[in-house]
């Protein structure tokens, strides 16, 4: 059994999109970066994950919310300080699938 079969549809939704706000963000595109600043990311990530699957009409907020402040070591500066960044790709990822419903 992979991971995937153990995820709902709407978990493993949530989990393609916290991977592609990496993408939006250009995390990937410095390891060292990623690896340096990983707990920011990571909140960036999930939080964009957060909003959009909000969007969708998806509520993964038993998950996210758990990721994201666990992430931010419960220092609501890190959320508060990433908000532009991660409304914009959340934006950004809300347009694309738009697109291709």
């Amino acid at each position: 059994m992979t991971l995937a079969e153990n995820l709902t549809v709407e978990q493993a939704a949530k989990t393609l999109i916290h991977e592609t706000a990496h993408i939006e963000l250009h995390h990937i595109d410095d390891v060292d970066q990623y690896h340096a600043h990983r707990g920011r990311m990571e909140v960036e990530a999930e939080s964009v994950a957060y909003i959009v699957a909000g969007l969708s009409r998806f509520d993964t907020s038993a998950y996210s919310i758990g990721y994201i402040t666990g992430w931010a070591d419960e220092d609501v500066t890190v959320i508060r300080d990433t908000a532009a960044r991660v409304l914009k790709t959340a934006h950004t990822i809300s347009e694309i699938l738009e697109h291709h419903e």
